[in-house]
């Protein structure tokens, strides 16, 4: 009969390699939209956020809702089901009714 003896890892390690880390979340009290379920992380850093009730940006501060200038090209639905960016920094926009949209880069 062989028997062997497990020993519980050390944690030391794992909290020093954490050592660097820290942990922040954000809420409706925030500015965080609700419904949230795409997101996309374009080249110039934002996060993107496709909820039930729009788009929405995240620049590691605060939230913003698109459009964000009047002059911007409303979006064809407000309740988005995916998000996709690409490497030039567009966001590919699908709608839950059916439906693209294409968001260039600023």
């Amino acid at each position: 009969m062989l028997v062997s003896i497990a020993r519980a890892a050390d944690p030391a390690p794992l909290l020093d390699s954490l050592s660097g880390f820290s942990h922040l979340s954000w809420t409706a009290r925030d500015g965080a939209p609700s419904g949230i379920g795409a997101l996309a992380q374009t080249s110039d850093r934002y996060l993107w956020l496709g909820t039930t009730l729009g788009l929405h940006r995240f620049d590691g501060f605060r939230f913003s809702s698109y459009p964000f200038h009047p002059k911007q090209q409303r979006l064809v639905s407000h309740d988005i089901s995916a998000l996709m960016a690409d490497p030039q920094g567009g966001l590919w926009i699908r709608y839950r009714a059916g439906g693209i949209s294409y968001r260039t880069k600023d």
